[in-house]
């Protein structure tokens, strides 16, 4: 039971987690799943889902100080929820080196059919070109300090719409250049 409206975002939150989870595994999916959360109710409840159904994924608790040692930072920077919700609950595992390659899938992506991640695993980095999707008349325009932080031009037009962060993948050299990245976010 859910007694607290202010619970509410959590509850959001869990429902997403299980209806991906479940979707997952409904088509069959059988690459190695790790679920992180920083949320102790969420773990009860991702835990005793865990046990009833009998899949196979690995869960783990993320503490503060898994993170300030894993982003080599200070409690100044979790306090900013932004970042805390995209930055560390995304790429902790990367920075971790959970696993040779790690392909991230945000909470609230809900699986069709069966899965293929070779296609994301052919470089260090690999990201959904989510442009397939929309409609190409409008492009993506990076302000200037998006251009600064990205790196780009500003003579060269852009050339995607969106790039879908919630799903992507890291391996052998890629982790080298999150790690980079991020620790420069961070320091801006």
């Amino acid at each position: 039971s859910w007694p607290h409206a202010p619970d509410y975002p959590m509850r959001a939150m869990v429902q997403q987690h299980l209806a991906c989870l479940q979707s997952y595994f409904a088509h069959e999916n059988t690459y190695a799943l790790l679920v992180t959360t920083n949320d102790r109710r969420a773990l009860e409840i991702i835990s005793a889902y865990k046990r009833k159904t009998g899949y196979g994924f690995q869960l783990e608790f993320v503490t503060q100080d898994d993170l300030l040692s894993a982003f080599n930072t200070d409690l100044y920077h979790l306090a900013d929820i932004p970042s805390n919700r995209t930055i560390f609950s995304k790429f902790s595992p990367i920075l971790k080196r959970a696993a040779e390659a790690i392909v991230h899938v945000d909470f609230d992506t809900i699986f069709a059919s069966r899965i293929d991640l070779s296609p994301l695993l052919a470089s260090g980095i690999g990201l959904v070109d989510a442009n397939q999707f929309m409609e190409q008349e409008q492009r993506w325009e990076p302000n200037e300090s998006e251009a600064e932080f990205f790196r780009l031009s500003e003579t060269t037009p852009p050339s995607w719409n969106w790039i879908n962060s919630g799903v992507f993948s890291v391996q052998r050299g890629g982790f080298q250049l999150v790690a980079h990245e991020i620790t420069r976010y961070l320091d801006s």
